[in-house]
């Protein structure tokens, strides 16, 4: 399987989650946060940003293989509070569950609903899991979508 991720770090050992907390962990952990699609991990580092015309110049779209043989834990979006996706609250509702799957180390990968994306799904990689290590970036691609804040709007 393939996923994806844009960020400034090529790696997978998760050191943004280390400085900052996000939608699903309490910093200091590491852990890094990939896309099912390259738009969605273009969606979710726009809705992360804030606008698009605020995307790095030295990020990169990473394509990232993840073997069969590394288990993927899933969360059901149907099982969250509605109000999970919420800028305003849905850390709350989604920190905990993160933090204990982190903490337990049952799989390497957790498959998560995308707050950027309806329909969409994120994957988050724990880099201190049994197998993480079989996950590897094939490609680190530099930043292949437009530079919206030179563009003219048609």
């Amino acid at each position: 399987m393939l996923i994806w991720r844009i960020s400034k770090y090529t790696d997978l050992i998760g050191r943004g989650g280390l400085a900052v907390s996000g939608r699903w962990h309490t910093s200091p952990r590491p852990i890094v946060y990939a896309s099912a699609e390259a738009y969605t991990a273009y969606c979710e580092r726009i809705r992360h940003l804030g606008h698009a015309s605020l995307l790095p110049d030295g990020d990169k779209l990473m394509k990232i293989d993840c073997p069969s043989s590394v288990e993927i834990e899933d969360v059901d979006v149907s099982h969250l509070d509605p109000a999970w996706s919420s800028n305003s609250v849905g850390w709350r509702i989604c920190r905990p569950i993160g933090d204990e799957w982190l903490r337990s180390g049952r799989t390497a990968l957790l498959k998560v609903p995308s707050a950027a994306r309806n329909g969409a799904f994120n994957y988050l990689i724990n880099p201190a899991a049994f197998r993480a290590n079989e996950i590897s970036v094939l490609e680190a691609l530099d930043q292949p979508f437009p530079d919206f804040a030179t563009q003219p709007m048609v």
